[in-house]
């Protein structure tokens, strides 16, 4: 097995383009540096327009990249091309923040996670059958659900089903997008919770994206905060949460989106 982390993030850097006589932009991520080691959970916090959205899909390859460098389990990941990036795709599963808007209203909950197995060319048959329901009940819902429609689940329920599907090719990485945050507060705590429990259960890495500092910190090994673009805070997430260095981190703590405190 490779002792590589999951993920190695270094220096870097986002900007989005101007207009032709524009001034050049400030970096919507400036200079981000992280690992995500194996078998971890990294909580990426920060308000609206802290970078940590544009970070994300930056890793997902959905944005592109001025400077800087991102390797998955050792590989230079932001240059695969072709079937090698398709099969490096295959590692890594991804869940968003509004599962209606995932979900396709057409089709079953047994087709919607049978999705990624038969674009990847596997064939329907009684084993795969037998392999959306496990993941349905890892989930923590009933084996009845397959022949449902989003439209019928609560939003609790449709995001297991989009945790659900993101498992189906097994990858080791998981990255969320604000998976709780279109929920009632009653039903975050569940979510994260089985978040928490696959991780454990099959040895994956996490990579968090959210708003909200304490939702996360205790399912999080590490933290790392943004504002304006900038890694202002990063680091075990015990240590974070005990003994913040800034005071804007100190501010998210005590006071959630509404800090006052400015980077």
């Amino acid at each position: 097995m490779s002792s590589a982390p999951m993920l190695d993030v270094e220096n870097l850097v986002i900007r989005y383009r101007a207009g032709l006589f524009a001034p050049r932009p400030k970096p919507a991520v400036n200079g981000a540096s992280f690992r995500l080691a194996k078998g971890e959970t990294l909580g990426i916090v920060g308000e609206s327009g802290s970078g940590k959205t544009s970070l994300l899909r930056a890793i997902l390859r959905l944005l592109p990249v001025e400077g800087g460098s991102v390797r998955l389990e050792g590989q230079d990941w932001l240059q695969l091309k072709g079937q090698a990036l398709r099969s490096a795709r295959q590692k890594i599963g991804v869940v968003s923040q509004n599962p209606y808007l995932s979900l396709s209203p057409r089709l079953t909950i047994a087709e919607i996670l049978a999705e990624p197995m038969l674009a990847q060319g596997q064939r329907p048959s009684p084993s795969m059958r037998r392999k959306i329901a496990g993941l349905l009940s890892d989930c923590g819902l009933p084996a009845d659900f397959l022949e449902r429609r989003a439209h019928e689940l609560s939003g609790g329920q449709a995001q297991r089903v989009a945790i659900a599907r993101a498992l189906a090719l097994e990858p080791g990485l998981m990255i969320l997008d604000e998976p709780t945050s279109a929920l009632d507060v009653s039903v975050q705590a569940q979510i994260l919770n089985l978040l928490s429990d696959l991780k454990e259960s099959r040895g994956l890495s996490m990579l968090l994206v959210t708003h909200n500092l304490k939702a996360v910190a205790h399912i999080s090994d590490a933290l790392l905060v943004m504002c304006r673009g900038d890694v202002i805070e990063f680091g075990r997430a015990e240590e974070v949460m005990r003994a913040p260095t800034q005071e804007y981190t100190r501010e998210l703590l005590s006071f959630g989106l509404r800090v006052r405190q400015r980077c």
